[in-house]
C-alpha cells in the first residue's frame, strides 16, 4: 500500500457533513465523499470544493458515516479501496468491520449532529478503540485535528457508554418535548422553564445528580403528586412516565 493523504466518507448525513467541516479547517486529508444520494453528495462537494474523481485503484481510510445497521454491509462493498475502515457508531462492535492488514478503528463521538455548524470537536467526547497499528495511528491524527478528550474503550464499553448516554440525551429531550406540548396545549410559556433545566445540567455537574435531586417524590409530597396527576386528567401516557420516575425516586431516598 502506498502512502496516501486521501480518504474517502461514505454517507452523506449530518455526521457526513460536521466531518467535512472540520477536514475544510485541515490540509491534513484531501476527502473524495461517496453516498447514493445524489442531490446531498452535489450539494456537499459544490459546498466544500470537493473533486469528483473517486479512482477504484486508489486504498484510503474509509470512514463510514451510515446508520448503524448498514455498517457491516457498506463495508463489504469497499473492501477492495479500504486501507482500514473507521465507524462512528456507539452501540455497534469494531469486529463488524472486515478485516484489513492495517486493522480498523471507530471513534464514537458523544454528541447529537442535528446541527453541524454548531459542532464544536474539541468539546465533544470521543469514545475510540482500534485493532490495529494503521488504525490506532488514524485515530492519533484524527483526534489530533479535532483536539478532543479521547477515552480508550473496548467494544462492550463503548456500548454501556452508548446506552447511558440515551439516559442522558434522548429520554431527557423527550421529557422536553413532553413538557413543551403539555404547555402548548395550555397556553404556558414553555421558555421560562428553560432556565431551570439549564441550572438542573449545572447541578448534575456539581454538586452531582444525587445531591442535587429535589421535587415531591424526593420529599415523598403525595398530595403535590397527586395534584399533578390530576392535572394530566387527559394524558395517560404522561401519567405513566411521572408515576415511574416518581416511584423510582420514592425508593432510591426515602
Amino acid at each position: 500500500m502506498q502512502p496516501t493523504n486521501k480518504i474517502r466518507i461514505v454517507g452523506t448525513g449530518k455526521l457526513a457533513e460536521s466531518l467535512l467541516m472540520l477536514f475544510d479547517q485541515h490540509s491534513e486529508y484531501e476527502v473524495i465523499l461517496v453516498g447514493r444520494n445524489a442531490e446531498r453528495m452535489n450539494h456537499l462537494q459544490s459546498k466544500f470544493g470537493l473533486k469528483t474523481n473517486n479512482d477504484p485503484s486508489i486504498r484510503t481510510p474509509i470512514l463510514l458515516c451510515v446508520p448503524d445497521a448498514h455498517i457491516g454491509n457498506v463495508a463489504q462493498t469497499w473492501i477492495h479501496q479500504a486501507s482500514l475502515f473507521v465507524h462512528f457508531s456507539g452501540a455497534t462492535s469494531i469486529d463488524i468491520l472486515p478485516k484489513t492488514s492495517n486493522g480498523n478503528a471507530v471513534c464514537w463521538p458523544a454528541q447529537s449532529f442535528g446541527d453541524p455548524a454548531s459542532v464544536v470537536w474539541k468539546d465533544v467526547p470521543m469514545f475510540t478503540e482500534s485493532d490495529g497499528e494503521k488504525g490506532a495511528q488514524f485515530l492519533e491524527s484524527f483526534l489530533k485535528i479535532t483536539e478532543a478528550q479521547s477515552f480508550a474503550l473496548t467494544s462492550a464499553d463503548r456500548q454501556k457508554m452508548h446506552m447511558t448516554a440515551v439516559f442522558m440525551n434522548n429520554f431527557v429531550n423527550h421529557l422536553a418535548f413532553t413538557a413543551r406540548q403539555y404547555c402548548l396545549k395550555n397556553d404556558l410559556p414553555f421558555e421560562a422553564l428553560l432556565p431551570l433545566m439549564e441550572k438542573t445540567v449545572s447541578m448534575v455537574r456539581y454538586p452531582g445528580p444525587d445531591i442535587a435531586q429535589t421535587g415531591p417524590a424526593r420529599r415523598n409530597d403525595q398530595r403535590t403528586m397527586q395534584i399533578h396527576k390530576d392535572l394530566m386528567g387527559d394524558n395517560p401516557e404522561m401519567i405513566e412516565i411521572y408515576e415511574m420516575l416518581s416511584k423510582q425516586i420514592i425508593q432510591r431516598y426515602i
